[in-house]
């Protein structure tokens, strides 16, 4: 097993511990435990640690060496157990009464869950970053992300995000870790930041007027005041990042649950802890990954569009800049300026293009307008327009999450899923034969063998399969399986009806008497991006759509070519373009012969609640299938044997005879 070191990272600088009488430090008792008071006076990173500067009543100065991303600020007021100097704690600046709450920093934060996948529990540890090693990790699963990763090519300079280490202000980060077997493996993480300052759905929200019943908050309506006091009460996720080989397993909802946990035990600013979590995101409106994890849809976030050529123009004119969205605004016109001067085009052109680009607010007509641009124009147009997406809220207590519940927008219709209806699917074939009669040819080479083996006549005939009989309904999982050379993709042939071989008699009776469409699971034949192959058969959010639900959702794989992706993504792509066609019966041959252990159960899981989702039937033929048959759990298992001879077992009867799960 990966050793990994979960000791508190905290030390003290100086001649001696702030712990004990005669420090300087004031004594204060909190439920029964008596804690040394200090202020925090400085707060300094370096790449692993936050080094703070604490003072005490008396004026004496004390460093303490804390985890990178420990919530601690100046003027934060920290309380060192007396009986433990590594448990440390923030006051709360809230206290109504004399018992002081205590907002825990020291020891680190960490939780401990199980995920099943078929029938095998991983542990999964979800926790702070602590220690060097978790700084690499966090690293390496920072390159997942569009955003930070090097994957992205750019010519302009300082174009590229920022690490998560370099951003400023109040986060945290929260990573997860998949034990595999004796390995904890890197599967994922989840950012914490400060609230968006401003955002007009939670605007609307909150004018309605809040009253926290315990705690000392109030509003009557949402002002620049009330704003002032009360914005951090709100904590954003910024990122939830999974590595692509977990994607399909729910991490992601594990990591919003455990990081609406760590923000009500840990979260804090200025000893205020957080009422309600945020997020907004571009991908929301294809996926709500979300509401599962008890969000609520509050509205769609203004964007820019109605406002962006105005203020660019109202800057132009020597408006002054200060604050908030203008702000932002005047790195746009900066951006346009630039390259407007790099096209050699005045700006007041681009800026008319900008206005007729602008000028209606439908986002399918301003999309469609957008699209149609050059290359170069849609590179220049995108940096300044900012499109409305999808913001989503959940209280932390119960008086938060019934202010939202009874105020929010009402349920719309999102593109959670696929929204093809279920297909009504059987097949039903009785005692399947397939023979095939060769005629040996008349040549030297052929008549030695025969006179070597004594054969006399001049053809053989062969039982590949059966007699076997195939009946399968809706949401059905049927595995052929057996010894190479006993006939699997013989019979996975048989079942489609369209495919023809001359040197193959077959013979059988139809239960159903009704023709159907199969569609094998093939590899994609095409070099242009993925999303492009998809988009131009089933459409844009249809596309996006099915290969989230495959666990396919990064930017690097929606624009690379199908050659390009790994082997496991390319299983995920041909589930998704089967998930999107007509055909209501899947062949799948030699399936996941090609990928490991681990891929293969997420893969085969993946495929199962697909077809139980639409209402597919899947055929699937595999010779090696014990380390992921727990995650497929085929309605029924074929088994095949050389010579036609043939077995039909329930799934438990196939564990119980053949299988030893691999785990």
């Amino acid at each position: 097993m990966r050793k990994r070191n979960h000791k508190l990272s905290m030390s003290v600088r100086g001649k001696r511990k702030p712990r004990g009488k005669g420090r300087g430090a004031a004594e204060l008792p909190v439920s029964g435990r008596i804690f040394e008071s200090f202020r925090v006076i400085t707060s300094s990173l370096s790449k692993i640690n936050r080094t703070v500067t604490l003072t005490s009543e008396r004026g004496k100065k004390t460093q303490l060496k804390l985890n990178r991303f420990s919530l601690v600020g100046p003027n934060d007021k920290i309380l060192i157990d007396s009986a433990n100097s590594s448990r440390l704690f923030v006051a709360s600046t809230e206290n109504l009464t004399d018992i002081i709450d205590i907002i825990p920093i020291t020891p680190h934060f960490e939780r401990r869950q199980l995920l099943r996948l078929g029938a095998v529990d991983y542990k999964v540890v979800i926790k702070e970053v602590t220690t060097q090693s978790d700084i690499a990790e966090y690293e390496y699963l920072e390159g997942f992300h569009y955003k930070t990763s090097s994957a992205i090519v750019t010519e302009e300079k300082g174009e590229s995000e920022k690490s998560g280490l370099t951003v400023g202000g109040r986060k945290t980060v929260l990573l997860a870790f998949l034990q595999i077997g004796r390995r904890l493996v890197p599967a994922g993480y989840i950012e914490l930041q400060m609230p968006l300052l401003m955002v007009k759905p939670r605007h609307v929200l909150f004018d309605h007027g809040f009253h926290h019943p315990q705690r000392p908050i109030r509003w009557d309506e949402w002002n620049v005041e009330s704003m002032r006091q009360h914005v951090n009460l709100i904590v954003r996720i910024a990122r939830v990042v999974t590595s692509p080989d977990m994607r399909g397993l729910g991490l992601v909802r594990i990591l919003i649950s455990t990081a609406k946990e760590f923000a009500k035990e840990r979260w804090h600013v200025n000893g205020r802890r957080p009422l309600f979590m945020e997020i907004s995101a571009e991908m929301l409106k294809y996926m709500d990954f979300v509401s599962s994890a008890g969000f609520h849809f509050i509205g769609n976030t203004e964007g820019n569009l109605s406002r962006v050529h105005k203020d660019l123009v109202s800057m132009l004119k020597g408006q002054k800049v200060s604050f908030g969205i203008m702000t932002l605004q005047r790195k746009y016109l900066g951006q346009l300026k630039s390259l407007a001067e790099e096209l050699g085009q005045p700006v007041s052109e681009v800026l008319e293009r900008l206005r007729v680009l602008t000028e209606d607010m439908d986002e399918a007509i301003l999309t469609s307008r957008f699209n149609a641009l050059q290359p170069h124009e849609w590179y220049l147009f995108k940096k300044v327009l900012r499109f409305p997406i999808p913001y989503f809220m959940c209280g932390l207590d119960k008086p938060s999450d019934e202010f939202i519940s009874t105020h929010a927008a009402p349920p719309v219709a999102r593109s959670n899923s696929l929204s093809r209806p279920k297909i009504a699917a059987r097949i039903s074939f009785k005692d399947i034969r397939v023979t095939s009669t060769y005629e040996i040819p008349d040549s030297t080479h052929a008549r030695a063998i025969r006179d070597c083996f004594g054969l006399d006549n001049g053809a053989f005939r062969v039982t590949l399969v059966g007699p076997v009989s195939v009946e399968a309904s809706s949401g059905n999982i049927i595995l052929v399986t057996g010894p190479s050379g006993s006939g699997k993709s013989v019979l996975l042939k048989v079942l489609d009806l369209s495919y023809k071989d001359e040197l193959l008699k077959v013979t059988y009776r139809d239960g159903c008497g009704k023709a159907y469409e199969a569609a094998w699971m093939n590899d994609i034949q095409s070099d242009r991006p993925l999303i492009e192959y998809f988009s131009e058969r089933w459409g844009m959010e249809s596309s996006i759509s099915a290969l989230n639900q495959v666990g396919l959702s990064e930017a690097f794989v929606y624009l690379r070519p199908y050659r390009l992706l790994s082997r496991g993504q390319q299983y995920r792509a041909r589930i998704a373009a089967l998930s999107l066609g007509s055909a209501p019966v899947w062949l799948m041959d030699e399936f996941c012969a090609d990928l490991d252990p681990f891929t293969a159960r997420i893969v085969a899981n993946n495929l199962r609640k697909h077809v139980v989702r639409t209402g597919r039937i899947a055929i699937v033929a595999a010779a090696n299938n014990s380390h992921y048959i727990d995650t497929l759990r085929p309605t029924q298992v074929i088994y095949l044997r050389h010579n036609g001879r043939t077995e039909v077992l329930s799934y438990k009867e196939y564990i119980d005879e053949f299988c030893v799960i691999s785990r």
